[in-house]
């Protein structure tokens, strides 16, 4: 990893419940932290990254152990590098490709929902039968 340049390109090769794992193009991997990854609220790094995401990071610390840290959000306030600029054309580098919007995932929540309380309701009106049925056998 070169020293002089803090924005690299990488690919998200894990996720992890506190954030991801991404291995820049000189094969240095290193941690974006879940509050690295956007400026909104990150609750889950699957609704934002997935494996083999397209990335530009910027290197925040490299620790004495050898750790490096990343970040996705710092990288978009950062100028872009030249290559960067080249290979994509006129257009902003890829900063992360989000996996789906929340309103999609709020969506699918929101149909779990009701599909479990219809099925609770239904248990429910099972077992007040079943007990009914036990209680009407036991006053003859």
């Amino acid at each position: 990893m070169t020293e002089n340049s803090t924005l690299s390109r990488g690919v998200v090769v894990r996720l992890l419940p506190y954030g991801a794992m991404v291995r820049i193009e000189d094969g240095t991997t290193g941690l974006v932290h879940i509050s690295e990854i956007d400026e909104k609220f990150v609750a889950n790094v699957a609704d934002y990254l997935a494996i083999g995401t397209r990335v530009v990071v910027k290197v925040i610390a490299v620790k004495e152990d050898g750790k490096v840290e990343f970040s996705i959000k710092r990288a978009k306030g950062a100028a872009p590098f030249s290559e960067e600029i080249e290979e994509f054309g006129s257009q902003e580098p890829i900063f992360y490709e989000p996996v789906h919007s929340p309103r999609t995932g709020r969506a699918a929540l929101d149909e779990k929902v009701r599909e479990f309380l219809a099925d609770a309701t239904e248990r429910l009106g099972d077992v007040r039968r079943h007990n009914e049925t036990k209680l009407g056998m036991r006053r003859r």
